[in-house]
């Protein structure tokens, strides 16, 4: 049996564990550690609003510090009762600087969506720190949202067209924001056909 000293530490010592996997247990090619050639990054991730109404936005935050000199592939994922807002994305290499940036593709596969952002060293800070913000639309009402992310490391040998594909996506989140979105719906029209490379 453990001392009771080490059953009172346990749950910090989980803590603890959960904090240090989110920079270096990432899905895909994010996984390893920081001198491994397919560790992405040390990434932190929040959403704004947790709570909204059909037609509310929310801001998205990532954040990514020692990016792997190959860069990353920054994905994420959500259900349908949220949208990407078209040229709200803003990459900051610099923390006083800012730069609009549109995501490699915005797609949708079995009532789900995925939005990718490829990374690179060229626009970060030192080449080691890069930060991205972007805003998310309710459409109709879903109590059981949630906004996903998984940062992988991107291969400079293989194409990005190659790297991300709807039908093979290779999602394993990294964390996840549970959004309620609960009223009205403001998008009575179906769900778009897919956009971007496939």
């Amino acid at each position: 049996m453990f001392p009771a000293r080490m059953l009172a530490l346990a749950p910090a010592l989980a803590a603890l564990m959960a904090a240090v996997c989110v920079g270096s247990c990432g899905g895909g090619g994010g996984s390893g550690s920081s001198s491994s050639p397919n560790y992405a990054g040390s990434l932190s991730f929040s959403v704004e609003r947790d709570h909204i109404d059909p037609g509310d936005k929310t801001r998205v935050y990532a954040e990514i510090n020692d990016l792997n000199p190959s860069g990353a592939i920054l994905k994420f994922h959500y259900p349908t009762a949220l949208r990407y807002v078209p040229s709200s994305a803003t990459l900051f290499p610099d923390r006083d600087e800012e730069t609009r940036v549109t995501p490699f593709i915005e797609a949708t596969a079995d009532g789900q969506r995925y939005l990718v952002f490829f990374l690179y060293s060229s626009a970060a800070i030192n080449d080691s720190y890069i930060s991205l913000q972007f805003d998310l639309k309710a459409v109709r009402s879903n109590p059981d949202a949630y906004v996903e992310v998984d940062l992988d490391n991107n291969d400079s040998q293989v194409a990005d067209s190659s790297e991300f594909r709807i039908a093979d996506p290779r999602f394993s989140a990294l964390e996840r924001w549970d959004v309620v979105v609960e009223g009205q719906s403001t998008d009575p029209t179906p769900t778009p056909a897919p956009t971007g490379t496939p």
